[in-house]
């Protein structure tokens, strides 16, 4: 069975020059919802592993049936697997169960700072392996970036409690994570790959991933009795990492990476936003000023960045 046309409009629509704009709000407004998501979801009691493997599962189910109806399945050749493997190991299933271990000790605002140092430690690895040519402008937003870090854990009246200062340390280790795979990504990108065909791939590998984890941990865990906020919590991010892995993705092919890059900027915004509106979280001066310079480094950062795939951007 194929599944349906699109409408001619669709098809006008998603070549305009709009529809990266579309797709660059669309991927900020969901990404930014995921950090309270995260936060909802680990603090109503699923165990954090299971909570990873089934968002990725069911994600990659949700893709491999699309593609299954398209009856253009996911490429298995070495290239490809290759890139479901960086993808779904490095931006899936370990940042993800980080961020599932750390959401519940601290705010949902704070733990999307995280991906704000992205960028700038993307340069610095390209920079260290010659991918990349020195400038000082960048060189400037990684400071700026690290400045931003600085505010967060040094103040004594920057965070709530001084006991979150180790889970925002752990929390900002992610942005290696997603670093290290995007200098691979860039190398490692297989000719005639699809956005959504690489996007179910990384899934379906996250969840293969998680799956032994899960059973060396003990930590089985399956919906239990009534649904509660937990549970629509890990159904929202199920949605979220099928439809967000692949507006990230189109955005890179359509529009280039500069582009793409972008959606970090108001991805923080909303993800601190969310964290007010959901949990009525309020920050200390210092996060705000830490937000400022976080958001002045990616914009000094992106300034003078080529257009090639740099990242892929997976739930935090």
């Amino acid at each position: 069975m194929a599944s349906p046309a699109p409408t001619a409009a669709g098809r006008r629509f998603a070549r305009s020059r709009h529809f990266p704009l579309f797709l660059l709000l669309t991927g900020a407004v969901i990404y930014g919802l995921a950090y309270s998501l995260f936060k909802m979801g680990t603090t109503a009691g699923i165990p954090f592993i299971p909570f990873v493997f089934w968002q990725t599962t069911g994600a990659a189910l949700a893709l491999g049936l699309i593609l299954l109806l398209r009856r253009r399945p996911p490429k298995i050749g070495w290239p490809h697997v290759r890139l479901y493997l960086l993808l779904g190991i490095l931006g899936f299933a370990i940042p993800g169960a980080i961020f599932a271990f750390v959401a519940p000790k601290i705010p949902a605002g704070i733990l999307s700072l995280a991906v704000t140092l992205e960028a700038g430690l993307t340069y610095l690895l390209a920079l260290s392996l010659v991918m990349e040519r020195f400038n000082w402008v960048r060189l400037t937003g990684l400071l700026l970036g690290l400045a931003g870090v600085l505010l967060i854990v040094l103040p004594e009246a920057s965070l709530p409690s001084r006991t979150m200062v180790i889970w925002v340390l752990i929390c900002f280790g992610t942005p290696l994570l997603f670093a290290v795979q995007d200098v691979l990504i860039e190398r490692f990108w297989p000719v005639g790959g699809t956005s959504l065909q690489i996007s179910s791939g990384a899934l379906a590998t996250a969840s293969l991933f998680m799956l032994p984890v899960m059973a060396a941990s003990d930590s089985w865990w399956f919906f239990e009795g009534p649904m509660d906020s937990g549970d629509w919590a890990l159904i929202g991010l199920i949605a979220i990492n099928a439809v967000g892995v692949w507006v990230f993705l189109e955005m890179i092919r359509l529009a280039g990476a500069v582009f793409a890059s972008t959606v970090t900027y108001l991805e923080t915004l909303s993800g601190v936003a969310w964290g007010m509106v959901i949990f009525n979280e309020h920050h200390s001066a210092w996060i705000w000023a830490a937000l400022a310079l976080l958001l002045a480094g990616i914009f000094f950062i992106n300034r003078t960045a080529r257009h090639h795939v740099t990242r892929h951007h997976g739930t935090p």
